[in-house]
């Protein structure tokens, strides 16, 4: 696929981003967010939105053995891009995709434990205030704006390096403890 889209690149041009995108104007620059200009509502459209999650919940369409092994080969390929400097960041979301996270996290666990003592993990999911969402699962521009900063702190404060830290709504594990952690759950 790789060498057929480039001769193809090369004859024909590249793609227009919009081929790559699932919704529209998804790839846009941040100024042009999708949501940037899309006013919160999700405690007006609660139901619309638990209707709208319902079909992520079973892991056959979230979660599964399919997203399982797309993680694992993003991770190496990661990995061999920085030197072993990853860090996974386990992103804030409302009680709405609670079930799907729940369907999805025997297939994260497994991976977390296969790249045990390579990777660190930043868990941002008591980033739970709703006001801070414009739908069940996207931050206003505040809300990012706050995980932004506190992922940028626990970086900054070395978890990549080793150092466990700690922000008001974001855990960094380094990537021995992701190991020591890891080996403890079973």
């Amino acid at each position: 696929r790789v060498k057929i889209a480039r001769a193809r690149a090369r004859w024909l041009g590249p793609l227009l981003i919009s081929r790559y995108e699932s919704y529209k104007d998804e790839l846009h620059p941040p100024d042009s967010y999708l949501y940037q200009r899309t006013a919160p509502h999700l405690i007006r459209d609660w139901d619309k939105l638990v209707e709208r999650s319902r079909p992520f919940y079973p892991a056959s369409r979230y979660g599964g053995a399919m997203q399982e092994a797309t993680m694992r080969r993003s991770l190496d390929r990661l990995l061999a891009l920085t030197n072993g400097q990853v860090a996974i960041v386990i992103t804030p979301q409302t009680p709405i995709l609670d079930p799907a996270s729940q369907s999805a996290k025997p297939h994260f666990d497994r991976v977390m434990r296969a790249y045990a003592g390579r990777i660190a993990m930043i868990d941002c999911t008591s980033l739970r205030d709703l006001s801070l969402f414009v739908d069940e699962g996207h931050l206003t521009a505040h809300g990012r704006a706050i995980l932004s900063t506190e992922v940028g702190e626990l970086l900054a404060g070395g978890v990549l390096s080793g150092r466990a830290t700690t922000t008001a709504h974001c855990t960094g594990v380094p990537i021995v403890q992701v190991a020591l952690k890891s080996a403890n759950s079973d």
